[in-house]
């Protein structure tokens, strides 16, 4: 079990999950579960928990010392000497805890190398009998036990409701390598009240969608004036017209004023509650590139080309080539030859492009100044042949041991847990994702692919709407909505949305004689109303399709699937072109709506015909539909007998 038991109120979920990850960081294990108040008694799970921690740490705040749940675990950490009690704000413990010395985190910054988290630490190591953090027991991986925590942007909505009580606001700075960011109102344009109240907001907001993460920059208190260290400003000019509400964000260098990136939010004045979480996630992977360009490796010339190619990565689809951001990544390079974030960035996009030579010489570049960098693995990654998912995985898997909270890792590892059928575990990677970024549509659109995929329609759609709110412009989120709509979720507004498009002119049709648009709409219509001729009327014109493009018959299984037509979904894989095609995008066949086709006996053969059953058998990772009650088959021992049979690859 875990080492330390984290004990806290529900309105202090956000510190609380930022304090786990510090401990963690520090080598011990913790265990923490958001949901404390639920009931009257302990669950066996927290009661086994706390009874085997070997600390247990209290947060007292003006919540928790009224919650009985929190007084009973202080009370089981008091009563047999593991209790390390720690204070968020001004309220005294309940009496019978006020005789322990308290650790004072009232103005904690987040950091986990601040005065208060570090006596935190020394305390911890000292019940447990080990080292301080830095010794041997950092060294240990961080491991979270019991429920995950839940996503950074919900954390930042709690914290916004912390700050109405006093204690959550940023200290001074750790380090002089970390540039401080102080967000303010700008002194002139827009509503000076609003503007103020909204750099309030935002720098909360920012501030927590690091929590739990390794901190790329530091946000500065600016309730007595901007502080005289602060290296850049983030000027705020918020605006009302009546009908909308808007805001302009400006980021500078402190020194010489210059303007390095400026942003612009509006919003519906009824949707006004959406413009302040849209400016923090916008802004937040812009202050993240910041950070790494904050060496003073870069001029200001070549770091506004960096900042605008951020901006415009933040909300691009991984694994596509723009050909235009290689462009401005190649000058960024060529100005600054020793940024290795650039260089790495160059390397995934050249790997996605299938330039190897040239990936893998920017890879070993990249590495040599910093070997810390997601994309580096990323890199690593895509120039692996498609089908070896081992070697695929391997690199990913060494990134997150080097980098634990690169959210990019955790993303692609769960795309390719889900290409070899390890949905929940996928699932698992691309919660964690989240988590450690919640200000990337990419990663937020990848997790919800991996719940559709499962058939956990109701947590997608969930996610789905949290992001239509967060990103309303994104192409990206869009796409999702429709992809949902379309195989899985309103068929009625998929088809209007269809409908709509085409008469704007805004949808693209295939090369082919089939229309697209043609084949959708049909799929639809039998989505809706389910008849054997609506039915055979779209499959038909997907039957023409793939005799014209035998190649790409990904899309005429997607139907065969969702309509049950399990022979001839079999009888398109036999064609050589089809195989190739599924080898390559093996997902697809691990999603909800290909149930049958799994059970089918035909099943496992194919699998062992693309090297799925190798996978399996090698690395023990047997896929969660073998766990199926009503599986017709044993997966391993059709894959022993495929084995004897020589017909594994």
């Amino acid at each position: 079990m875990a080492d330390v038991f984290l004990s806290y109120a529900r309105d202090d979920v956000a510190r609380a999950k930022a304090l786990a990850a510090a401990i963690e960081r520090a080598g011990h294990s913790v265990w923490w579960d958001r949901d404390l108040e639920g009931g009257a008694e302990y669950s066996l799970e927290i009661d086994e928990a706390l009874k085997s921690a070997g600390v247990v740490v209290v947060l007292w705040s003006k919540h928790s010392v009224g919650s009985a749940w929190v007084r009973d675990e202080a009370a089981a950490g008091r009563d047999t000497s593991r209790l390390v009690p720690v204070r968020l704000d001004s309220a005294e413990p309940p009496l019978g805890f006020r005789q322990f010395q308290t650790i004072d985190l009232t103005r904690w910054n987040g950091r986990s190398d601040s005065a208060g988290v570090k006596t935190l630490k020394s305390a911890i190591a000292a019940k447990l009998g080990r080292k301080a953090a830095g010794g041997a027991a950092a060294a240990e991986a961080p491991r979270t036990i019991g429920r995950p925590p839940i996503a950074a942007l919900l954390a930042g909505l709690l914290v916004l409701a912390a700050l109405a009580g006093g204690y959550f606001w940023y200290a001074g700075r750790a380090s002089a390598e970390i540039p401080g960011v102080a967000i303010i109102a700008a002194p002139t344009g827009g509503d000076k009240s609003r503007s103020q109240a909204m750099a309030r907001s935002l720098s909360v907001e920012v501030g927590a969608m690091q929590a739990g993460a390794t901190s790329a920059f530091e946000l500065r208190d600016t309730a007595g004036g901007v502080p005289k260290d602060v290296d850049y400003l983030v000027e705020v000019a918020a605006s009302s017209t009546g009908l909308t509400v808007g805001a302009d964000l400006s980021l500078l260098d402190r020194k010489d004023r210059q303007i390095l990136w400026t942003g612009h939010f509006e919003k519906p004045a009824a949707e006004q509650a959406d413009l302040r979480p849209q400016a923090a996630l916008s802004l937040q992977p812009i202050l993240s590139c910041l950070a790494e360009a904050s060496g003073g490796s870069l001029d200001h010339a070549t770091l506004k080309l960096y900042l605008r190619g951020c901006e415009k990565f933040a909300d691009s689809v991984p694994g596509l080539v723009d050909e235009d951001q290689v462009t401005l990544l190649k000058q960024v390079v060529d100005r600054a030859p020793q940024f290795a974030p650039a260089i790495a960035h160059l390397a995934l996009m050249e790997a996605n492009a299938e330039r190897k030579p040239s990936a893998r010489a920017l890879i070993d570049r990249a590495k040599a100044l910093d070997p810390k960098l997601a994309k580096i693995y990323l890199a690593q990654s895509e120039l692996q042949p498609r089908r070896k998912w081992r070697e695929r995985q391997a690199p990913l898997l060494e990134g997150i041991r080097v980098n634990p909270d690169a959210a990019a890792l955790h993303s692609a590892l769960a795309f390719q847990l889900g290409q070899v059928g390890l949905r929940n575990d996928g699932i698992a990677a691309g919660r964690r994702a989240v988590e450690l970024d919640p200000a990337s549509p990419f990663i937020r659109l990848s997790y919800i692919q991996l719940l559709t995929y499962a058939g956990r329609l109701a947590e997608a759609e969930a996610e789905i709407v949290k992001a239509e709110k967060i990103w309303p412009t994104s192409k990206n989120i869009h796409d999702a909505r429709w992809a949902f709509d379309l195989r899985v979720g309103d068929a009625h507004r998929a088809l209007e949305k269809l409908k709509r498009d085409q008469s704007a002119g805004a949808y693209i049709y295939t090369g082919t004689r089939i229309p697209e648009a043609a084949m959708l709409e049909a799929f639809l219509q039998a989505r809706i109303d389910p008849t054997p001729a609506n039915i055979e009327k779209t499959l038909e014109l997907y039957r023409a399709k793939v005799r014209l493009e035998p190649h790409l018959p990904g899309t005429m299984l997607l139907a065969l699937a969702t309509f049950d037509r399990v022979d001839e979904a079999y009888a398109i894989i036999d064609h050589p072109k089809s195989m190739t095609s599924l080898a390559d995008s093996s997902g697809l066949m691990f999603r909800s709506y290909f149930k049958k086709f799994r059970q089918d006996p035909r099943f496992m053969p194919l699998a062992a015909r693309i090297g799925l059953v190798r996978y399996w058998s090698e690395t023990g990772r047997w896929p969660d539909f073998c766990f199926e009650p009503d599986l017709p088959y044993d997966c391993k021992a059709e894959a022993a007998k495929l084995k004897a049979a020589g017909q594994v690859r």
